[in-house]
């Protein structure tokens, strides 16, 4: 299995992985976290960012042609 590293703008995490998946390159990924929070006496569980801009792509073959996944909106580099 491959994994790529794919940086993208901050916010647009979830619209690149879905577009990566809609192509369907393989799976991606953006790392979650949920964290616990108190209010008022009473626990929540938040979801957040685990690396925020980040994108993780993985595959079984390895990828020879970047330029389907540059041309996302969004991308920055790999």
């Amino acid at each position: 299995m491959y994994c790529y590293c794919i940086f993208c703008t901050t916010l647009k995490e979830q619209a690149v992985a879905d577009s990566l998946s809609a192509l369907g390159v393989g799976k991606a990924l953006k790392p979650q976290i949920t964290q616990r929070k108190w209010v008022k006496g009473k626990s929540t569980m938040e979801v957040h960012s685990f690396l925020p801009s980040y994108v993780f792509l993985y595959t079984e073959q390895p990828l020879v042609d970047f330029f389907a996944i540059s041309r996302i909106p969004g991308v920055i580099r790999f």
